[in-house]
């Protein structure tokens, strides 16, 4: 009897050794791909704040804007309080599109 319950317990413990093998691989698995969508996420993210900034440095200069050192040097103030208005949503945008 001495040996069926070693034999019992030894396979209780391998299984239990396996099943924490499998569990660990699959949370593993699970992390790297969080990781990987949260980069992704903040790589198009930028991505798009990039390009939110070249339109608008793109749009000063058609119309009109001195810059210097991406500052505004002179223009109008009306049309530069549109464009800033303008940015202000569009960085909106891409931050609720990549939250």
């Amino acid at each position: 009897m001495d040996k069926n319950k070693l034999i019992l317990a030894i396979s209780i413990l391998l299984g239990c050794i396996i099943l924490g093998g499998f569990y660990y691989s699959v949370e593993k698995s699970k992390q790297e791909l969080v990781e990987r969508q949260e980069n992704k996420k903040q790589q198009s993210l930028k991505e798009c704040l990039d390009n939110v900034q070249k339109d608008y440095m793109a749009l000063a200069k058609l119309n009109g804007f001195e810059i210097t050192d991406d500052k505004f040097v002179k223009g109008p103030t009306a049309t530069y309080d549109k464009m800033k208005e303008s940015k202000k949503a569009k960085d909106d945008d891409c931050f609720r599109q990549f939250k």
